[in-house]
């Protein structure tokens, strides 16, 4: 079982990076088009950054507890059995 959890830790944590990866990129796109939308219409390009940034927030977050939950996975629990 303890196999299973580190494996699953390891799993997580790539798909942290994977998915950290897709934010950087997009966020490197969103600055780009947001900027688009801004020249076109002042108002909808503050909706369309605003709406960029929270949903580049939302994915922060949800790297940031995937990658806590693989570190608790591989880290495991100590053995505190003592002998009596």
């Amino acid at each position: 079982m303890n196999i299973l959890k580190k494996t699953a830790g390891i799993l997580l944590i790539l798909f942290s990076i994977i998915l950290g990866l897709a934010v950087l990129i997009s966020f490197d796109t969103a600055i780009k088009e947001t900027a688009v939308e801004i020249k076109k219409s002042t108002a909808a390009g503050l909706g369309y950054a605003f709406g960029s940034l929270i949903v580049m927030v939302l994915f922060v977050a949800i790297i940031y507890f995937n990658n806590k939950l693989a570190l608790k996975l591989i880290k495991g629990k100590p053995n505190n059995k003592t002998n009596k």
